[in-house]
């Protein structure tokens, strides 16, 4: 069995400060941290050592540097795995990201 303490979201603090506990193994939510230069095309990503590619993960990304790269280049390497294409997500719809800039710093 994972550890949750260990990139998986296992805690919920409302604005009331109300907080909420829970435990699902099947969740595959990280965080990640990307120190990657704005102007280049693939950007690497930090995401706890565990981390496992599958459909369905999810990983929120923090930006040092808002991107300046064509989009149609853009690749995310998580970890030590393989570089894959940054793609958009609209209405079911699938595309490249809108623009440079899309990527942005804190």
């Amino acid at each position: 069995m994972r550890n949750l303490a260990d990139g998986y979201i296992n805690q919920v603090t409302l604005p009331d400060s109300t907080k909420y506990t829970f435990v699902d193994n099947t969740l595959h939510v990280y965080s990640g941290h990307c120190a990657t230069a704005g102007n280049v095309a693939i950007k690497e990503v930090t995401c706890p050592e565990h981390f496992t590619l599958i459909k369905g993960a999810t990983i929120f990304v923090t930006f040092d540097n808002t991107n300046s790269v064509a989009v149609a280049n853009l690749q995310l390497k998580v970890n030590s795995g393989d570089a894959k294409p940054l793609k958009h997500e609209y209405n079911a719809t699938e595309s490249n990201l809108p623009g440079t800039g899309y990527l942005r710093a804190n």
